[in-house]
C-alpha cells in the first residue's frame, strides 16, 4: 500500500489518500506533502487502518516523532 498525506506530517483529521497495490504484508510507503518519502507499517483495526510511522525530519529540519 502507498499512503500520501497532503501536509508535512500526519495528524487526526488530516487528508490521506491511499493506493492498494500488489504487495502483501504490513510494509508500506508513505509520502508527505513536502516530498518526504518513508517506509512504514500498517495494521487493520476493525474498519480502520493504523499506521506505524517512524520518526523523521521535514525538509525544513523539524523533527517529527513516531
Amino acid at each position: 500500500m502507498r499512503f500520501s498525506f497532503t501536509h508535512s506530517h500526519a495528524f487526526p483529521g488530516g487528508l490521506v489518500i491511499f493506493e492498494v497495490d500488489e504487495a502483501s504484508g504490513p510494509k508500506c510507503t508513505i509520502e508527505f506533502g513536502d516530498s518526504i518519502v518513508a517506509e512504514a507499517e500498517w495494521r487493520p483495526n476493525g474498519e480502520d487502518l493504523i499506521l506505524e510511522i517512524p520518526a523523521y525530519r521535514t525538509p525544513k529540519g523539524t523533527a517529527i516523532g513516531p
